[in-house]
């Protein structure tokens, strides 16, 4: 699984060694709007979870 994986990320690499720059194909373009949500989801629910500090108060004090 762990094989699989690398070998991957190293073909994914060639792939973008081939052409660096970004086109605006409507398939890459899809792809790139689905990482950024993906990224964006992942962000916000970290965000939603994180545990709540309250300033100039001791963490831990009971309210």
């Amino acid at each position: 699984m762990v094989t699989k994986a690398m070998g991957a990320v190293s073909g994914l690499g060639t792939l973008i060694s081939k052409n660096p720059l970004p086109s605006f194909l409507p398939r890459d373009l899809l792809f790139g709007a689905a990482g950024a949500v993906i990224i964006r989801a992942v962000v916000y629910f970290k965000a939603k979870n994180a545990k709540k500090y309250r300033h100039g108060v001791e963490y831990g004090s009971a309210r």
